[in-house]
Formats: C-alpha cells, structure tokens, sequence
C-alpha cells in the first residue's frame, strides 16, 4: 500500500529539457559508494537501507489544490508543446503556475525530524513557490537538506500530508531507466499456529517516470 500511494505522485512527474523531472535523488550510476546519502554515508547498490530517504520532484500536478477551486480542474493550457517548451524554456522551469515540486521522505525521527508527534511515516509536503526562482540542482536540494530547518521550505499554510504510517525503513535510488526504485518494509503480526508471530516485510517497486525517456533523448 505505500508504494502504491506514492505512485500516485512519483509518476507524474515532467521536467524540462536536459533536467530531470526527479530533481534528488541524483541518477545512481553502476559505481558502489560513489555517492553518499541523506544521512552522509555511502551507497550500495544491493544494501536498500543505504539508499537516500528523501525524494524530491517537479509535476505539474497540484495534489494539495482543494476540490471546487481554481487551478483543481484539469487545464490543457497548462500542457505546452515540444516547441513552446524550446522557445519559452525560463517560463516552464520557472512558472509556478506550470510546475510544482514536492518533497516526499522516510521520517525516522533519529535523522529527519519534521513533523511534529509523527514517528516512522513516508510524508509530502509541497515546496515554497518562491525556490523555484533559484537554480534547482542534487547540490541545491543536499545544501537544502543540511541546512539548520529543511521544513521551513514547505509552502506556508499547507500541511504535509502523511502518506504510509508504522513504516521501518524506506528509501528511493533513481535507475537509469526512467523511473525510481523505492524499499518500503513494515512490520506485522502474522497468526501462526504457535502463537502471534511479529514478522518483517519488503516491498520493492520500480516507479516509471515517462518524462525521463524524453529529457534524456
């Protein structure tokens, strides 16, 4: 279940021309420990609990929009062509109006702390409009993320919302692909016929973004 909600919001992302839609992580190239995480440890491929615990992307989607109100409702002029995009590239990078980013992570409490009483859980919340004026890079984001109050970046006024609870572990590698692999494992407690028995699950799910097949074109 939180693989499939976060679905929802990782597959629609879009980014411009020679930009990825998935602004962090950074593509993960076939080179162990090449690159720390979040937390500034090493990455390794098939270790999913060295994976980075936050992911964040650009779409043109509003998810926090409330119904009945202007800019909920679809709009096909919010979807601009190959060659408007060329001729007014600053406008679709920068136009908050078009796009929107987001932050989605793996709260843990013992690395990332910015939800107030909310312990374990894979949250999003959206990005202040006023960043999309800056440069937007894997630098800009890890800078974002050591500095003294990351959350003070979210849109004023709009809550996080909690995604999946009583998470263990979650984390997202970004594959050359064009999509995102996500680990989710949570607990449970399995009936057996000696008695209750708590076990732990994983989940692993590739998240297709179709807009990187075309930005890497």
């Amino acid at each position: 279940m939180p693989v499939e909600r976060l679905s929802r919001y990782v597959t629609s992302a879009v980014g411009i021309p020679g930009e990825g839609s998935v602004i962090y992580p950074p593509l993960l190239f076939k080179a162990n420990g090449s690159r720390n995480n979040d937390r500034g440890t090493p990455i390794l491929d098939g270790d999913v609990k060295s994976w980075d615990r936050v992911l964040v992307f650009r779409t043109t989607e509003d998810f926090f929009a409330t119904l009945g109100t202007v800019g909920y409702e679809f709009d096909p002029e919010g979807i601009m062509d190959i060659d408007d995009i060329k001729n007014n590239l600053a406008i679709w990078e920068r136009d908050d109006q078009r796009l929107t980013e987001y932050v989605i992570w793996f709260e843990d409490d013992a690395h990332i702390n910015w939800l107030p009483q909310a312990s374990n859980v894979i949250a999003i919340a959206r990005l202040d409009d006023t960043v999309l004026s800056e440069d937007r890079t894997s630098d800009w984001v890890t800078n974002w993320l050591l500095g003294p109050k990351p959350q003070d970046s979210f849109q004023a006024g709009i809550e996080p919302r909690i995604i999946a609870q009583g998470i263990k572990d979650a984390g997202f590698r970004v594959r050359e692909a064009g999509g995102v692999q996500v680990s989710v494992e949570v607990e449970g407690v399995v009936r057996q016929a000696s008695g209750n028995v708590t076990k732990t699950f994983r989940f692993d799910g590739f998240l297709q973004v179709p807009s990187e097949r075309f930005n890497n074109v």
